[in-house]
């Protein structure tokens, strides 16, 4: 496989508007202390919570000189802002021109000017590159790959019914593609190889939408973790083989970092030893995305992005107000030394831009 290069971007839950409105800006200047919450353990009428021991009791103090290395498989399997090609374009989606419905087109952009409007369904969600080809949702197909002139179809098994995220399906490594499939008994964790091929069946979860979290090691050992909802309580399930694991609550976006689970709970970004341990609050509330980067940790409100160094030390990054008309902060995203931001206005409008460590803007990508 060539050598990934791809953005690592955590777009959060800015999707939505009314979502983005109800935000808090509420932010510390330094790392929040902990206290006890009790968690969430209640299930829906038809489900009930995992009978398995759970590794998380309570919160603890951020430990601000160790935020941890994301992985290279965990990071470009984020939600992304945009692709970057071997060839250095970018490939991304963004509104038609002149359209009445918001509808969205694909585009590779050069970054001198060039844009080329690439042949995909409408309503496709970009996955994944390995430099040339591009890996896409299609919700009338499933996973296809696209050369650059045809698409082709790897397998019809990973169109879904269900309204679970396709993003959160996939998990994209070195040989294999691993896709999550509803069934009539939960959900079946499968994988392919990259022609669509000797798939097989990896890991069974008795819950219906699990989604994927990806690889780990923990104490040495390798492990795959799930995610799935019970009610409003989000669960881990992390597996050390197909029928040994372990469960940890957690909470939305969650992100393997080194021995770390990152994820977002009550607005608010919080962390867990994969290995067992206290949950650690690492923000105020207000937290809708995050991304980890060059020894900071990125997070946004509604309006801003913050930067947390490893002094505990919180500062404003970039505003709305940087970027230029928009309304709230999409997306944050990093890679090859290179830091991007998306803000966004109404339900479909996004623009992209690069910036430096300071936050200043580097260069506008995509504008609205």
């Amino acid at each position: 496989m060539k050598n990934y290069r791809i953005i690592a971007a955590l777009t959060g839950a800015l999707i939505a508007a009314p979502f983005i409105s109800g935000c808090s800006d509420n932010n510390n200047n330094s790392f929040v202390n902990g206290t006890a919450e009790t968690e969430i353990t209640s299930a829906d009428e038809t489900e009930t919570a995992p009978q398995t021991e759970e590794k998380t009791t309570e919160e603890a103090t951020a430990a601000a000189d160790d935020f941890g290395t994301p992985d290279e498989d965990c990071a470009q399997n984020r939600p992304q802002l945009l692709y970057i090609l071997d060839s250095g374009d970018y490939v991304y989606s963004t509104e038609k021109d002149g359209s009445d419905d918001h509808s969205e087109v694909f585009v590779k952009d050069d970054g001198k000017g060039g844009k080329t409007t690439l042949d995909l369904p409408e309503k496709s969600l970009l996955l994944h590159t390995d430099g040339e080809n591009i890996y896409y949702y299609s919700p009338d197909e499933g996973l296809c790959v696209y050369d650059g002139k045809k698409s082709k179809l790897l397998s019809s098994e990973t169109k879904s019914e269900e309204s679970v995220s396709p993003r959160e399906s996939f998990f994209f490594t070195g040989d294999r593609i691993y896709f999550a499939c509803d069934t009539s008994k939960g959900t079946v964790i499968k994988s392919m190889d990259y022609s669509g091929k000797n798939d097989r069946d990896e890991y069974n979860i008795e819950y219906h939408g699990a989604r994927i979290v990806g690889n780990a090691e923990i104490n040495g050992e390798k492990a795959f973790l799930c995610t799935y909802r019970i009610g409003i309580a989000e669960h881990v399930r992390i597996f050390t083989d197909k029928d040994s694991f372990t469960e940890v609550n957690s909470g939305d976006s969650p992100y393997i970092v080194d021995q770390w689970l990152y994820y977002i709970k009550d607005r608010a970004l919080r962390r867990i030893p994969l290995a067992g341990g206290s949950e650690e609050k690492m923000t105020e509330a207000g937290c809708t995305c995050f991304c980890l980067y060059n020894d900071k940790i990125y997070y946004a409100d509604s309006e801003t992005v913050y930067a947390i160094d490893k002094n505990g030390s919180s500062s404003a990054f970039i505003t709305t107000d940087d970027i230029g008309k928009c309304d709230f902060i999409a997306g944050i995203s990093a890679s090859d030394g290179r830091l991007f931001v998306s803000g966004g206005t109404g339900a479909s409008g996004r623009s992209i831009v690069e910036v430096d460590e300071s936050g200043k803007v580097i260069s506008t990508i995509s504008e609205i």
